[in-house]
């Protein structure tokens, strides 16, 4: 025969971190002139299968009881700390001043209150180098007389978004009347 046995087993909850999905790279494109970017808008996406009050964040970022942002080298990025929602506000003068490819990364989190996920946020910037710019030079002289150009009436109306100095002047047109001479 057999005797009956009663067993007592004791199970003990342990809180399972949450996981933070990669999120998709943002890519910006530089072209030869000055741009204009728009604002880029995505999801972080953290999940937690034993708990749905998630906090998302940004590693070294700060902010209030709503969003929380972090400003690098290439534009800034906010982080809606309920939802994940975030928006990279892009910072036109410097990746217009890139001669070359550069990429930019913000460590996004989400929290359980417990355990913290991390994934990387990858901002790839195309960088070109932009054409200098050139506003117009005027002068005004008396008729028959020489008018006389300086070297400084050329580099006071140049600029170049990357620094690149002047280094050669071309003219373009001339008026219907009139001589240009090179002394």
């Amino acid at each position: 025969t057999s005797l009956p046995i009663t067993k007592t087993v004791s199970v003990s909850a342990v809180n399972d971190a949450p996981v933070l999905a990669t999120p998709a790279a943002v890519a910006l494109e530089d072209t030869i002139v000055l741009d204009a970017f728009q604002t880029q808008t995505g999801k972080v996406v953290g999940t937690d299968v034993d708990s749905a009050n998630l906090v998302y964040g940004i590693t070294g970022g700060s902010g209030d009881q709503i969003t929380v942002s972090k400003t690098g080298s290439y534009g800034t990025l906010k982080v809606t700390i309920a939802t994940g929602d975030y928006w990279l506000v892009p910072n036109a003068g410097a990746i217009n001043a890139l001669k070359a490819d550069a990429s930019q990364t913000f460590e996004v989190t989400v929290t359980d209150g417990q355990t913290t996920a991390k994934a990387n946020l990858v901002v790839n910037l195309k960088g070109v180098n932009d054409a200098p710019v050139m506003t117009p030079i005027t002068k005004i002289g008396t008729e028959d007389t020489p008018l006389l150009f300086a070297q400084s009436d050329f580099t006071s109306a140049y600029s170049d978004v990357e620094g690149d100095p002047q280094s050669k002047i071309r003219i373009a047109s001339l008026p219907a009347t009139g001589v240009l001479k090179l002394n």
